[in-house]
């Protein structure tokens, strides 16, 4: 006997089965695509790099040194001399007073100087109109030339065209010559302008050659006047007076005692307390005079607060509360200057090291620095590197720039 009632569960555990096994199978095919859409995402493309700019490290032994500013001023009294002979008509200042840089002291007369700056003017003035004139007249003859030349290629035309025609027997030979004789007429006319048009332009060269000297006269005579006034060299104070109105002078007859003070004001560019370096008897310490570019070479005699310069060559002494001191210490072997954007923490750079193409990761690079060197009036710390030695370093600073970095070189 079949019992149906089994059969019929029979029946349904398999389709329990079949539907699980269904289930299961979409369930793997969609852990699969989930897997391979997160592969997608995965294999996107990487960011771009950031663009650097990198610089060629220069080796060498660099000098430190030392520099600071000052106001330098010289005790020693100076005797300013008159440059020309001559009355003395002026004087515009008193002892003991302060005084500034270019003012006048003591003129002299000026009268002759004067009448002969009129005079050279006036000379300069009919050498002016000469000039014009000239300019016309080259001018002119110029236009006549250009049309001297279109009447003289005319009538060699029409001489060669009469040539053709005598050879075939088609004119006389009145005409023939009538027609040379024209030609010849017109050569004669060019050459006698050619001539007018080269003496105009030597006239021309002479005239700008007289406005040269004459240009020159006027700058010696206004540099006359200018001169006969006696100015102060720099700041300073008038110490003593030796001459009085009216009096006749020579040249070089001192005429102001004066005490001059070199403003030599810069830039910072070391702490006062680094002076301490500059110690008695150290040699080959320099005052850099500045705009003059004028370079003196001493020895330190005292320091104290203030201190003073003993120059080689004039033995001047120059003192003040500092000086523009720029003084050499010891090189430092196998050294690099670097600036103070590119060293990070005041201990590391960076250097490249290729990857490939135009890719670079960027290296820490502990340095040790030792002070400073000046190129050009910048600033540079002497350092060398603690490890090896890199062939490139970052020439700009990154903010947030990482050891292991990948970066472009633009």
């Amino acid at each position: 006997m079949i019992n149906y009632g089994k059969v019929e569960l029979l029946e349904i555990g398999r389709e329990d089965k079949v539907k699980r096994i269904i289930g299961l199978l979409i369930g793997i095919i969609g852990i699969v695509y989930l897997f391979s859409g997160s592969q997608k995402v995965v294999q996107a493309a990487p960011k771009s790099l950031r663009q650097v700019v990198a610089d060629q490290v220069q080796y060498g032994d660099y000098t430190l040194q030392l520099k600071l500013i000052a106001q330098a001023e010289n005790p020693q009294f100076s005797n300013l001399q008159s440059l020309y002979p001559g009355q003395v008509s002026t004087i515009l200042v008193k002892e003991g007073q302060a005084i500034k840089k270019g003012k006048p002291l003591v003129c002299l007369d000026d009268t002759q100087a004067v009448l002969d700056d009129k005079m050279v003017q006036k000379e300069c003035h009919v050498v002016g109109h000469q000039m014009t004139s000239a300019e016309q007249e080259l001018a002119r003859l110029k236009a006549r030339l250009t049309h001297q030349t279109s009447v003289l290629e005319q009538a060699k035309n029409r001489f060669e065209r009469m040539s053709r025609l005598k050879e075939k027997g088609h004119v006389s030979d009145h005409e023939f010559e009538q027609e040379k004789s024209t030609w010849a007429v017109r050569q004669s006319e060019n050459e006698a302008l050619m001539g007018q048009y080269e003496q105009a332009m030597s006239r021309k060269q002479q005239i700008s050659d007289q406005i040269n000297i004459c240009e020159s006269k006027q700058l010696l005579v206004k540099k006359r006047l200018d001169d006969l006034c006696l100015k102060a060299p720099s700041d300073g104070d008038v110490v003593e007076i030796f001459v009085s109105k009216g009096q006749m002078v020579s040249a070089s007859t001192p005429m102001v005692q004066f005490s001059g003070i070199d403003d030599n004001r810069l830039y910072a560019m070391v702490l006062s307390s680094q002076l301490a370096v500059i110690d008695r008897g150290v040699k080959k310490v320099s005052l850099i005079d500045m705009p003059g570019s004028i370079s003196y070479e001493g020895i330190v005699e005292s320091q104290n607060g203030t201190f003073q310069l003993k120059f080689i060559g004039n033995g001047s002494f120059w003192h003040g509360k500092a000086y523009e001191i720029l003084m050499d210490l010891a090189p430092v072997e196998q050294s690099v200057l670097i600036d103070d954007a590119i060293l990070y923490d005041g201990k590391y750079v960076f250097s490249l090291l290729p990857v490939v193409d135009d890719v670079y990761q960027l290296v820490r690079q502990p340095v040790d620095c030792f002070g400073y060197h000046w190129q050009n009036n910048e600033r540079f710390h002497v350092c060398v590197f603690k490890n090896k030695q890199p062939e490139r370093i970052l020439k700009t600073r990154i903010t947030g720039a990482l050891d292991g970095m990948q970066v472009r070189i633009s």
